[in-house]
């Protein structure tokens, strides 16, 4: 990956949360901070922006159900509106939007009321720009129709997918609670070890499932658990997994837009997905961040949580991970094995499915003998001839080097005494 290309979407995330930031509390967009940009980087922002725009104008807009006396929305009004404080009902199509819930890289999520079945629901609304044709529209609608596929305890249910003239929306299952990433951030050290396997095992369950069905989720992370209010087992809450299939479509229209870029959360991300090695990925590729996601539960931040953007994709593709056990010695010996396995650089040294690493998880939980095994010297080394690891790659030739030399030193030292 050019170091340029992942420097400039750093800038360009940084760039569109300040602005994102400053519409929706003055409505006005200061674009002469972009004065020491690039022209092509000035145009992107721009663009994001006004796709932005766009949908909230959309959004605000009164439903023609809506009382024809109804006055006028005023710019006021808009900006309010843009605030969080409605003033008056939002709609698409027969939901009615009550208020916003979250927005980020994918769009705007919210939380909406179903007239039709006297229901809550979740609206989730991919960011325009994201989804600028109407080709890769209808293979987004695909991939979430795949996803209103999916039956299983641990999924959050998509209800339907729906199009306008303005854009594509999906409605899914409201979650009132929180999801895993808050909650961490909020509770931490409150589970112990036992309970870190069982939640474990509600995440590592639905992904294995779908991997049956050649389904890939593609940017698992703990934002995108949702933790619904109710106790499950040893668990505070029921946990379950969002936005499966979601990434593929936005993932292929990245690369067609921007060389080298990178989609999704880096501290979850596989070193295939980071390094453009779009044809490694696969099941294997689900496995790694689940052994993220494991690895946060045990030590209480992710694999590798770098300051720098750049900083931490290079350490993805090629720094080994700190052993969990230096960091929580309390976590069991099999437990670790297992995360570091799911953590291998390698994809072929992973898990193959998510519904291994969940056998080895349930021979954990019952005492049994994992199949998981720490790589051996051997292993290293030819991980690192592979190129797999720089860092790795050079030590492990200083060793291969020392090792010949001893080799030569031995025999002939016995040549020489007879």
């Amino acid at each position: 990956m050019n170091e340029d290309a992942v420097a400039n979407e750093d800038l360009f995330a940084s760039l569109l949360d300040k602005f994102d930031a400053a519409y929706r509390s003055s409505g006005t967009l200061d674009f002469w901070q972009l004065h020491a940009c690039s022209a092509e980087m000035r145009l992107r922002v721009e663009q994001a922006h006004d796709g932005l725009r766009k949908l909230d104008s959309f959004l605000s807009r009164p439903s023609a159900s809506s009382d024809a006396t109804t006055r006028e929305t005023t710019p006021e009004d808009q900006l309010s509106m843009l605030s969080g404080m409605l003033t008056q009902p939002m709609q698409i199509d027969r939901f009615q939007i009550i208020e916003e819930i979250g927005r980020g890289g994918f769009g705007i999520v919210y939380l909406a009321m179903d007239p039709m079945l006297n229901r809550r629901v979740a609206i989730k609304i991919p960011r325009i720009e994201t989804l600028e044709t109407q080709s890769l529209r209808n293979r987004f609608a695909k991939e979430a129709e795949i996803s209103a596929s999916l039956d299983h305890p641990h999924i959050v249910p998509v209800y339907e997918i729906g199009q306008t003239s303005q854009g594509i929306y999906i409605v899914s299952l409201y979650c009132p609670g929180t999801n895993l990433a808050q909650w961490l951030m909020e509770h931490p050290d409150e589970l112990n070890i036992s309970q870190l396997v069982d939640l474990m095992v509600c995440i590592v369950d639905p992904i294995a499932y779908c991997h049956e069905q050649g389904i890939l989720h593609r940017d698992i992370k703990p934002g995108n658990v949702l933790l619904f209010p109710s106790a499950f087992r040893s668990l505070p809450f029921l946990p379950r997994v969002s936005d499966f299939g979601l990434a593929k479509v936005l993932e292929s229209n990245l690369q067609e837009t921007v060389t080298n870029a990178v989609l999704g959360t880096p501290l979850y991300m596989a070193p295939e997905q980071v390094s453009s090695k779009h044809g490694q990925i696969g099941p294997a590729t689900d496995v790694y961040a689940l052994g993220a996601v494991l690895y946060e539960l045990l030590t209480g931040r992710p694999p590798f949580a770098s300051g720098n953007f750049v900083e931490t994709l290079d350490q993805v593709r090629k720094t080994p991970p700190t052993a969990p056990r230096k960091l929580n010695p309390s976590i069991p010996s099999a437990l670790e094995t297992i995360c570091l396995q799911c953590l291998s650089k390698n994809p072929a040294d992973r898990y193959s499915t998510a519904g291994d690493l969940l056998k080895d998880l349930q021979s954990f939980i019952n005492g049994s003998k994992i199949a998981a095994r720490r790589p051996t010297l051997l292993k290293g080394l030819a991980n690192a001839v592979r190129g797999e690891n720089d860092r790795s790659q050079s030590i492990a030739l200083k060793v291969a080097k020392i090792a010949f030399v001893s080799l030569v030193l031995f025999w002939s030292i016995r040549d020489y005494r007879g």
